[in-house]
């Protein structure tokens, strides 16, 4: 009588999933200035255009004079350059946003929670120049925008966490792999 316990051939197409998040992590930190170590870097998350007034002009020249200097650390200066090289006009546009600060690890963008109120800023390459907004202000943007921040989360905040993909396809490895031990066990008899 022959003992027919051998063990299954190996399946290794789960392994597909670490090589994402390996590929993932070496593009984001090859094309971002994403420190590799965990890391908080404070955002501005883009709400809405600021409608043309006659004070747009004078805000924008405030806004690049005395506003505050945020790098953007989505991507690397010379590589921003390249992105945003066909929209010279909307640069100069003011725009409405909110403070965000966001935590990375690795390079990759784990997630974000606001930080302070409603800014208009200015969208240079590679950096903001941001003025933030009293009460009275914000009120007032948010009339003519016709926009409020958290109605519409996701699209805004989705820049801000896709790194989450990382952990979750680690997760769906360590489950693959776990019932494909489970599936070796039984076929060879251990269980």
């Amino acid at each position: 009588m022959s003992d027919d316990r051998r063990e299954p051939p190996r399946q290794v197409g789960h392994f597909a999933l670490l090589i994402f998040v390996g590929l993932l992590i070496v593009a984001s930190l090859a094309l971002s200035r994403r420190p590799p170590v965990l890391a908080s870097l404070p955002h501005i998350a883009f709400v809405a255009e600021v409608p043309r007034h006659r004070h747009e002009d004078q805000l924008a020249a405030f806004a690049q004079v005395y506003g505050a200097f945020i790098p953007k650390t989505d991507w690397r200066p010379d590589v921003a350059v390249l992105l945003e090289r066909d929209r010279p006009q909307a640069m100069a546009r003011l725009r409405l946003g909110y403070w965000v600060r966001s935590w990375t690890f690795l390079g990759l963008p784990m997630f974000a929670v606001k930080e302070g109120g409603y800014t208009v800023y200015l969208d240079r390459p590679g950096h903001y120049r941001a003025v933030a907004l009293g009460k009275t202000g914000e009120a007032e943007l948010i009339k003519q925008t016709g926009s409020r921040f958290w109605g519409s989360w996701w699209p805004a905040y989705w820049r801000y966490c896709w790194g989450l993909l990382a952990p979750m396809a680690v997760g769906a490895w360590i489950w693959l792999e776990l019932r494909w031990q489970a599936r070796r066990r039984m076929a060879m008899g251990l269980i």
